[in-house]
């Protein structure tokens, strides 16, 4: 980016849609995870906001104050994060076990998941 000022408005336009995607993330997580693995994705969820942004702030911080333009750290995490969704496209859902219906045909569910589904019928 040729100026701060536009790297200011990059940053501010990045965090403005990431939130989003955090909020409805956790959303999605309570709603849909499967009982025997929600705790995990949300957790999976807050970490992995919490080291992206550790690692994105030394790498701008790092990058600058050696001599690298602003927009080293924009490119980096977007070439780390296009082949990160490369590889999930390729991923066989099974290994994420995402299906809910078919994750409580397989998995002996706790106690209080069992109650809950027979007093619903």
């Amino acid at each position: 980016l040729p100026s701060k000022g536009l790297m200011l408005l990059a940053k501010f336009v990045m965090g403005a849609t990431q939130s989003l995607q955090g909020v409805w993330g956790t959303v999605w997580t309570v709603n849909m995870a499967p009982p025997d693995r929600k705790t995990m994705w949300l957790g999976l969820g807050a970490v992995s906001a919490g080291i992206g942004n550790g690692i994105g702030t030394a790498v701008a911080g790092f990058g600058t104050a050696n001599g690298l333009p602003f927009a080293f750290a924009f490119q980096l995490a977007g070439g780390v994060l296009c082949f990160l969704w490369l590889l999930q496209l390729f991923f066989p859902a099974r290994w994420l076990r995402t299906d809910l219906e078919n994750a409580r045909k397989t998995t002996e569910l706790p106690m209080r998941y069992a109650d809950q589904e027979s007093s619903e019928h």
